[in-house]
């Protein structure tokens, strides 16, 4: 298959996915993204998710990592790559459950590899960075001239951040592999209150915000492969400035639509982590650290919550498939299974909020060079204690990608 079908290949799959998440998928996510920015994405393929979000000393020969940009460099052909993946959420309090479902396209990835021999590769893609969904009911009453008015508020949220990134990675010297990266965040999230009553004599009023978010942000990573098998990587991550174009907008049956403007600066988070790797014939096992610093954030600030530094632990099993010819099809596909533990960035009514997750997934050869790349994600986050919320969330993705030699070595003269 030529790049011109590949291309044609991956578009129309793209295609497919827009098309389904407009027409299927609107019911709400996790009730918790309405804090903060949402849900940060840390990390973004099925390949790495299906370790449970471990990537930052994990090598790969036909994965993009967006986790640590010196691992680029090991891709051993150009790829594309497009991603799609659905959310199943059951929200649970002390006294009922309410089941939510979201999807959405999870990013679009393309990797040139300059040269193989020299190993110097670049990256470029956009990348969902945070998610907003959520779908909050409340009943309430409040006294009235000798009686009761009912009433009803619905809390409503969408939107996120998203990143367009372009990574450079290179072995710079013996196993020493080297990365960077620069992004422009861009996105809206949207918030939306109604209130309305149940009586005839009332009405009801509505509040909107919408924020549009614009900035740039850089990455720097590295990977060392030591003689034994055993590899260590590192990465560190500023999300630099943050503006903030805000439209807000009053309205309710009786009068007329009002609206404001602002525009203010965002106190931008950072991140930085740390993995390991053994690998032993088949099999690879990696575990990472990551630390989000966003203790100072300025944004979606209430009295009843505040944020904090976020941690996240993770551990991941490969079973690597074998890619000699004429093996058998179950043989050549790559097992991975993985387990996280996330303190969450936010804490509510004195209650820190964490998360605990278990994932596996496989990576399907499809023809020459194609790949489909699929992880499972279960979770669990949150408590019913003090009024808040329990989650249990299933996650399903999907990546597929096409790979093809583009920059072939030249003989070299020394």
């Amino acid at each position: 298959m030529n790049i011109k079908k590949n291309i044609t290949l991956t578009l129309f799959y793209f295609s497919l996915m827009l098309v389904f998440t407009k027409t299927s998928f609107s019911q709400g996510g996790s009730n918790y993204s309405i804090l903060g920015f949402g849900d940060i994405n840390q990390v973004i393929s099925a390949s790495y998710e299906g370790l449970a979000g471990t990537a930052i000393a994990i090598p790969s020969s036909n994965s993009i990592n967006i986790i640590n940009p010196a691992l680029i460099s090991l891709v051993t052909d150009t790829r594309l790559q497009v991603g799609y993946n659905f959310n199943q959420n059951i929200v649970t309090t002390a006294n009922s459950n309410l089941w939510q479902n979201n999807g959405g396209v999870n990013g679009i990835n393309a990797l040139f590899a300059l040269d193989t021999t020299a190993k110097v590769s670049v990256a470029l893609g956009l990348i969902p960075a945070s998610k907003v969904n959520y779908l909050v009911a409340k009943s309430f009453v409040v006294p009235y001239n000798n009686g009761e008015l009912h009433g009803k508020s619905l809390y409503k949220g969408s939107g996120g951040l998203s990143s367009l990134y372009l990574a450079l990675g290179a072995n710079v010297v013996d196993n020493l592999y080297l990365g960077a990266n620069v992004f422009g965040n861009f996105g809206s999230i949207n918030y939306n209150n109604t209130i309305s009553y149940l009586e005839d004599y009332t009405f009801t009023n509505t509040f909107n915000q919408q924020d549009y978010f614009s900035g740039f942000g850089y990455k720097f990573g590295l990977f060392y492969q030591f003689p034994s098998n055993f590899n260590i990587g590192a990465y560190y991550s500023n999300y630099g400035s943050i503006k903030i174009d805000r439209v807000k907008s009053y309205s309710s049956d009786l009068l007329k639509d009002t609206t404001f403007t602002e525009s203010l600066n965002v106190n931008p988070p950072s991140s930085f982590g740390v993995g390991i790797s053994y690998q032993t014939g088949k099999f690879l096992i990696g575990a990472d650290w990551k630390v989000l610093n966003i203790s100072n954030l300025n944004y979606g600030f209430s009295l009843d919550n505040k944020f904090k530094n976020s941690t996240e632990t993770s551990i991941g099993v490969i079973r690597f498939g074998n890619t000699m010819p004429g093996t058998n099809y179950a043989d050549r596909i790559t097992y991975r299974f993985g387990a996280g533990y996330n303190a969450l960035y936010y804490e509510i009514a004195n209650t820190n909020i964490n998360e605990i997750n278990l994932s596996v997934g496989a990576s399907f050869p499809i023809g020459y060079s194609g790949l489909l790349d699929v992880a499972a994600i279960f979770g669990q986050r949150g408590t019913t204690n003090n009024g808040l919320l329990n989650e249990y969330y299933g996650k399903l993705m999907i990546d597929f990608s096409i790979g093809e030699g583009w920059f072939h070595p030249y003989k070299r003269e020394y």
